[in-house]
């Protein structure tokens, strides 16, 4: 009896050490997680107070310059942070240029982003990106409701690309969207910058079926091909695409 008390006593010694180095071990993963937290939420703000603080140099410079024009341009990515967002952000702009390579099952037309969208999103009268998560949600008229960024980047697919919609809170969409705020850092919140969208056409103009075949195939079936069927690389993705049909 007095072995077998022994045995049990020695055990609970054991399995108590075992609990106290459980529990300091936990502690210490918890506290040093609060830690990093607080190192990538303190560098966050960091970012946000840069970015606000050339948002404000640019508005001041706006208001005692009125003739100033924000101009679109592709930020050098050096200056691509190298944390989880400087990752989003390159996942984004992968997403950008090989659309239909990394996201076969939402583009049904071979497409990228970037087939319409030139430049990786950042030239202007391209419809480019920049100043795009500082405008949106916005109403548009075609859906007759106000629409988030992610519901217009959706537009795309599910329109421009024949495809199907992104999860709205999925990984890709929110690469897509933090390429789209590395884009804007040096645009101020809201402000619709020079060269957004696309060239406006003269609709006075009058259409003339043998000068634009002429000009086609002057200017524009050396990439997209004489009869507008694209070009494609050997894993059926586009050189250039068809503008055919």
């Amino acid at each position: 009896m007095k072995k077998l008390f022994k045995i049990n006593h020695t055990s609970y010694l054991i399995a108590t050490a075992l609990t106290i180095s459980a529990v300091s071990i936990t502690a210490c993963s918890e506290t040093e997680v609060k830690a990093v937290d607080r190192v990538e939420e303190a560098e966050a703000l960091a970012r946000v107070k840069s970015l606000e603080s050339q948002a404000a140099a640019i508005k001041k410079d706006m208001a005692s310059n009125p003739s100033t024009k924000l101009t679109v341009s592709m930020p050098d990515e050096s200056t691509i942070p190298d944390d989880e967002f400087g990752a989003a952000v390159r996942r984004g702009l992968q997403i950008a240029n090989h659309t239909y390579k990394e996201l076969p099952d939402n583009v049904g037309n071979q497409l990228n982003c970037t087939s319409c969208h030139l430049g990786n999103g950042s030239e202007a009268y391209a419809a480019p990106w920049n100043g795009m998560p500082g405008i949106y949600p916005i109403y548009r008229s075609r859906g007759g409701r106000v629409n988030s960024i992610q519901e217009r980047i959706n537009g795309c697919f599910e329109r421009s690309m024949n495809g199907k919609a992104l999860d709205l809170g999925s990984d890709d969409m929110n690469a897509m969207v933090s390429y789209m705020s590395w884009l804007s850092q040096d645009l101020p919140y809201g402000v619709s910058p020079e060269g957004r969208g696309f060239v406006k056409i003269d609709k006075n103009l009058e259409p003339n079926t043998d000068n634009g075949k002429k000009l086609f195939a002057e200017k524009c079936s050396v990439c997209h091909g004489e009869n507008g069927e694209g070009q494609y690389n050997d894993d059926s993705s586009y050189v250039y695409p068809a503008v055919a049909g």
